[in-house]
């Protein structure tokens, strides 16, 4: 069996934007700094696009990143231009082409992944093994989703997709960790709890109920924040 990282038909690029921006061509750190157009235009691929065989229409990417522009079209082919050169995979590799009248970028060589995406499918097990009650097997589980957090995500962005991103993760980053915390404070775990809430508030310093949460903490203890 072949796989994507061994095969030199196919590249394997990681995207880590849950903080500042890393990439990751076959296991290997890009040194490169990327800009932030590019890093979202990058950032949307891999989440939309994410394996060979997989098609996306231009006019969502026009919708998302230049929607006013009447340069669209030459936007986009610079763009990515400057990815390929950037992370030094074939032309083809992310092909713009027609079916019928519809323009698509197709992507024919790359497995995408994300630390985003991680983090969905470890909270996923987190919350599987919860529910089956091993609270100290979804702890960790938990834990080392929210280890995944290193900063604001698209922080230097501004394009509407980035900033709409930023929102949702934002959102379901403050939910969970709250969430977390107020499920292990019944189970007397006040340190981790604590630790979760403080690392989340260091990202989101106007989440009110995080401050809130933390003051109830300091005040009562192991006691429940229902």
């Amino acid at each position: 069996m072949k796989l994507p990282v061994f095969n030199s038909e196919y590249a394997a690029i990681k995207i880590e934007f849950l903080g500042r921006p890393r990439i990751f061509r076959n296991k290997i750190q890009l040194k490169e700094t990327i800009e932030p157009q590019k890093q979202s235009l990058l950032s949307y691929l891999a989440l939309h696009i994410p394996e060979p065989h997989r098609n996306i229409s231009l006019d969502k990417i026009y919708e998302n990143f230049w929607p006013k522009s009447k340069s669209a079209s030459r936007n986009l082919t610079f763009m990515l231009v400057m990815i390929r050169n950037l992370l030094k995979f074939p032309a083809h590799f992310l092909e713009i082409h027609h079916r019928g009248s519809l323009p698509l970028l197709t992507n024919n060589g790359i497995y995408f992944t994300t630390d985003y995406q991680e983090f969905q499918q470890i909270l996923a097990r987190a919350k599987a093994l919860q529910r089956a009650g091993e609270w100290e097997f979804a702890k960790k589980e938990f834990l080392q989703a929210f280890k995944l957090f290193r900063g604001e995500p698209f922080k230097k962005n501004f394009d509407e997709w980035s900033v709409n991103m930023r929102f949702k993760i934002l959102t379901e980053l403050e939910t969970e960790a709250i969430d977390f915390a107020r499920a292990y404070l019944e189970h007397n775990d006040k340190h981790n709890s604590k630790k979760v809430l403080e690392k989340v508030l260091k990202i989101i310093p106007d989440s009110e109920e995080i401050k809130g949460l933390l003051k109830s903490l300091f005040l009562s203890g192991f006691g429940s924040l229902k």
